[in-house]
Parts: structure tokens; C-alpha cells; sequence
């Protein structure tokens, strides 16, 4: 006998088939219910993923300059990858984030250490999400706030973003 499991008011059972694209959990498993079963595991845990397509932006850094303009996270979302020029004066990133477009501040984890990521020309960077789900606005650094680097050219970084 096949086991059931209950997802919020719906029964999913071991050997049902995995979903499709356009097969939807109910509403109320997402603040918009765009969410679909990727799998279901032995043991019937279920992995979803959200079906809203990921959007982009650029984060322009001027030429001679350090930090990026701004970017309003609620138009394109949360920041999950960067996509780094062709042409990059070595430098790691990082940030500084604000709640208003006002002040901004620098970006530290829970245990005060400056938020970076390390790059190249030409790669993408994966980012955690997590780590931006706090702000509503960003700009990105080229060094650290300690030590910033002026790139040798106006530099587009394209940000990458799922919705909340």
C-alpha cells in the first residue's frame, strides 16, 4: 500500500508520478502560488520550486569609480548570481545595502564579517540568496570597504534575481 503524505490540505502519495510544469500546489503553499513539485523523495518529502521566470538587471559601476548605482530589490527580486563584464580590474565584491534608498550601509554577516564574493572577468558567481532578503535596496563595491578599487573602465554587472 502506497504511503500518504499530506502537503497543506493535499495528498500526495509515494507513487504519484513527478509533477509537471504546469501542475500547481494549492495557493496557499506560496504568497503567489507559483509553485510546482520538482520531486518527492523517498520518504515523501516534497521539493518545490517557485515557476515565476528569473529576471536580471545591471548594476553599472562608472569608470575610475568603486561602487555601483542602486538597485531596488523589490522590482526584480532577490539577487542569486552575478554575471561579471568581459573586462574586470581584479577586485572581489561587496556591498552595501539600505531599507530606505537613503542610507546605506555596509552588508556584514551575523557575525560581522564583511559580506564579499570573489570574481573574475567573464564568470558567473552564484550568490545565497539569503544574504539579500533583508534589503530593499543594494549596491555592489568593487573591493572592500577597507580597501575599495576603482575599476579601469565603466563596468556593467548583470544581477540576476528570482522573486520573493
Amino acid at each position: 500500500m502506497a504511503e500518504k503524505h499530506i502537503i497543506s490540505g493535499s495528498v500526495i502519495n509515494d507513487d504519484t508520478p513527478l509533477a509537471t510544469e504546469d501542475q500547481r500546489l494549492p495557493a496557499n503553499l506560496g504568497p503567489s502560488g507559483g509553485l510546482v513539485v520538482e520531486s518527492i523523495l523517498p520518504g515523501g518529502l516534497v521539493i518545490v520550486a517557485k515557476t515565476e521566470p528569473m529576471t536580471d538587471c545591471i548594476a553599472t559601476i562608472p569608470n575610475g569609480e568603486t561602487m555601483s548605482s542602486a538597485i531596488d530589490l523589490r522590482n526584480v527580486g532577490v539577487p542569486v548570481a552575478l554575471v561579471m563584464p568581459a573586462a574586470w580590474t581584479a577586485a572581489v565584491i561587496t556591498a552595501q545595502v539600505a531599507i530606505t534608498g537613503a542610507s546605506f550601509i555596509n552588508l556584514r554577516d551575523r557575525f560581522g564579517t564583511e559580506w564579499s564574493a570573489t570574481v573574475a572577468a567573464d564568470r558567473g558567481v552564484i550568490l545565497d540568496p539569503i544574504d539579500f532578503l533583508a534589503w530593499r535596496y543594494i549596491r555592489l563595491r568593487s573591493g572592500t570597504a577597507a580597501a575599495p578599487v576603482a575599476q579601469g573602465g565603466e563596468r556593467s554587472l548583470r544581477v540576476v534575481a528570482r522573486p520573493f
